[in-house]
């Protein structure tokens, strides 16, 4: 059979898969050569240029996004099933990504800097700030918990792998290393901003503040402030600034930068009027919005007006305030800067949001003891971890630049971080003490209960007394103890204050009923902490300056010598406990040199002293200080002290024992009748009371006098010494 010719195939015209950009334009057809016929002819370039091939909707695509839509509107009828299955979903993101990024090798975790913008012409060179998504111009940001119907739900914590915690903590300390050579480099090309403070003072105030940060907490993150201050980053303000020239000032030893920061006899005034210029002003947005620099501005200025100014109130609103914007950025909650959707935190803003927060916290139970008042920061309502990963400062060969008379570096090093996580952790026991002795409600309690409580809080300081890192626990009866350094004096002092706060009021009927036996039990856990605050004071001044001693030691002084003076009241004048009174007496009184607040514990102690009969060599003069602003506290005359066995008055120390049968004695302190302790702490009518001419107002009128009213001889009828809110007595 003859073939069947083959049917030609006719080929068809394949399409120009691209035409270039002047044919496009032009709507010519292109032949898509290297140079086309249309461009040649026209004299044009010929480019072509790539175009996004765009993915058209598979079937699957559009099943899943009908999915997704059912399932969005069966959320809206069901919320929280809906909540509890967005918060799965995110925590099995959270994971995979985690893994991701712990087997990357290649991807860092963190962020890059900016390189360093030199001008080699002008020789001008500044340190660029870090750029990270939270330097975006900022939004209006605020925390809402779970009662609120604005509730931001909370992203899971990632827990960093020990490989990126190790990378993240390189990272930070390279970072402050690099940073620290840049404050000179930036000094020497006037890139500092000193908001029209000579450079000289700037750097001296801002070397003071940084050296008294270490036994309070880091308010301000240094490498961060000083970058931005050259660059006007978002850690640097000038309200900030004037905060720290202004705590810094009462530091200030050189009769020049004395008279630079204020008038005669008002010392950093002028540094306060231009805080309160930026505070208050009629354009400043500083009341109106949370900003981290605000924040750490009101806590600086709180601190330095209640141990320095004797201005409680405003001290104590500038500290609300402060923790107000704390919680209203959400920083007490992951220590990330609140639940911002459209930014996300660095390493290093990490590191000044968590420093910042339990630098409050600690402030906040400081003030909340010193005032007798409640604390705002509770630690039920936080989850901010005590980590620091910045470690330049733990190992930083330590200046004593605020803390002798004649300053050097010592061969040894800050252990600033390891400080700082120890007083954090104290701080936590602080508030079970607060709200558990001292709220208002804690008098309504069982015995049972509070007896249980005082136990579980004393555990609680023994572990933390027992873990403490070998460079900060101090055997404080070693010979060998050849360098010490004044903020673990403070930390340890700090200890001993919390076991008398705890156990104090169960010796006293007038807050917490207590037995004899429980009683004396309580005083001698009081005495001991008393005796070691007593070798503190010796180590301390041995050391250094007894006039620039951390609060936390004056406050601890004050503390032992309420214990000192009950053990005194009960032996002879040449006894060791009328030496440790002695000893606290005088530390009180060269303290008082700088701070008002000493003055008002002397003044409680020589009426107690008073009324208990104990005799002393001397007490310590009254002083006049000066300040950002006169008070009536700095217009006080100075007055002669009468000496105690011309007061006819007195009560002479007992000379005899109950005659019960019991044993009265302390545990430790044998020739110690606990009934008699507990009777120094009882108000009766043998106690003096107020002067004649100041009729019918009984000692508890002392918290109602107004200013001024101090210049009566107040030590002769103040016999009660309270721990709890001893500042509210003037």
């Amino acid at each position: 059979m003859p073939s069947q010719p083959a049917t030609p195939i006719r080929k068809r015209k394949l399409r120009v898969s691209a035409a270039c950009e002047f044919c496009r334009r032009r709507k010519l057809r292109c032949d898509a050569e290297p140079q086309c016929e249309n461009c040649r002819q026209r004299g044009e370039d010929c480019t072509y240029a790539t175009r996004e091939k765009k993915a058209r909707p598979s079937n699957a695509r559009i099943h899943k996004l009908e999915e997704e839509n059912a399932r969005l509107r069966q959320s809206l009828q069901h919320p929280q099933d809906a909540l509890e299955e967005t918060q799965a979903v995110i925590a099995a993101d959270t994971i995979s990504h985690h893994d991701q990024v712990g087997d990357s090798s290649d991807q860092p975790a963190y962020e890059e800097h900016e390189p360093v913008d030199t001008d080699h012409g002008s020789g001008h060179v500044v340190s660029q700030p870090v750029i990270h998504a939270s330097s975006e111009p900022p939004q209006e940001v605020a925390f809402h918990g779970p009662s609120s119907v604005m509730f931001n739900m909370p992203k899971k914590q990632q827990q960093l792998s020990q490989s990126s915690m190790t990378q993240i903590k390189n990272q930070l300390l390279a970072d402050a290393t690099r940073q620290r050579q840049m404050e000179v480099v930036n000094l020497n090309n006037n890139s500092l901003d000193f908001d029209g403070v000579s450079h000289e003072l700037g750097m001296r105030l801002l070397s003071l503040f940084w050296n008294r940060q270490y036994y309070s907490g880091t308010i301000v993150y240094r490498p961060a402030f000083m970058r931005d201050m050259a660059c006007g980053g978002r850690y640097f303000s000038k309200l900030l600034l004037n905060a720290i020239y202004f705590g810094a000032s009462k530091s200030l030893t050189r009769p020049e930068d004395v008279k630079s920061s204020g008038p005669s006899g008002q010392r950093g005034w002028s540094f306060r009027n231009k805080f309160d210029s930026y505070l208050h002003a009629s354009n400043s947005e500083a009341l109106w919005r949370s900003e981290v620099t605000t924040i750490q501005a009101l806590l600086i200025v709180s601190d330095a007006l209640f141990t320095w100014c004797d201005e409680r109130s405003l001290s104590w609103h500038y500290m609300g305030i402060a923790v107000n914007m704390i919680v209203d950025l959400g920083i007490h909650v992951d220590g990330s800067a609140g639940l911002r959707s459209k930014e996300s935190c660095s390493p290093e803003d990490i590191e000044v949001y968590r420093r910042l927060f339990w630098s409050a916290y600690t402030f906040d139970k400081v003030q909340s003891i010193y005032q007798g008042r409640p604390s705002r920061l509770k630690d039920i309502d936080n989850s901010v971890p005590i980590l620091f990963l910045d470690e330049y400062e733990e190992y930083e060969l330590f200046n004593t630049l605020t803390y002798s008379a004649t300053p050097q570096q010592l061969s040894r090093p800050t252990y600033a971080v390891s400080t700082f996580q120890e007083l954090c952790q104290l701080s936590i026991i602080m508030d079970h003490i607060i709200h558990s002795i001292y709220s208002e409600k804690s008098a309504s309690a069982s015995p049972a209960e509070l007896s249980n409580t005082r136990q579980s809080i004393q555990t609680a300081l023994e572990n933390w007394r027992m873990s403490l890192p070998t460079h900060l626990s101090i055997q404080l009866d070693s010979p060998a103890i050849t360098s010490v350094l004044p903020h673990t004096l403070s930390l340890l002092s700090m200890y001993n204050s919390m076991v008398i706060l705890l156990h104090r009021p169960f010796v006293s009927d007038g807050h917490l009923q207590s037995t004899s036996s429980g009683a004396g039990q309580a005083f001698s856990y009081c005495a001991t902490a008393a005796l070691e605050i007593d070798k503190i004071l010796q180590l301390y001044q041995k050391h250094f300056c007894m006039s620039t001693t951390p609060y936390f030691v004056s406050y601890a002084t004050y503390v032992s010598a309420t214990i000192h003076v009950r053990i005194a009241a009960q032996r002879r004048s040449d006894s060791a406990a009328h030496k440790c009174l002695q000893r606290c007496l005088d530390a009180l009184g060269e303290h008082q040199t700088i701070c008002h607040a000493p003055r008002q514990t002397i003044k409680i102690l020589k009426g107690l002293i008073l009324r208990l009969g104990v005799k002393m060599d001397h007490f310590p003069e009254p002083v006049s200080l000066d300040c950002s602003k006169p008070t009536a506290s700095t217009r006080e005359k100075p007055t002669q002290t009468p000496r105690i066995e011309d007061r006819h008055h007195l009560r002479s120390p007992p000379d005899s024992r109950s005659g019960s049968g019991e044993d009265n004695s302390v545990p430790g302190f044998t020739d110690l009748d606990i009934d008699e302790v507990m009777r120094s702490f009882a108000m009766n009518s043998t106690d003096p009371m107020l002067p004649s001419d100041i009729e019918g107002q009984a000692l508890p009128a002392l918290g109602n006098l107004e200013e001024g009213e101090n210049d009566l001889d107040i030590d002769s009828f103040l016999s009660f010494d309270p721990l709890f809110g001893f500042n509210n007595l003037f």
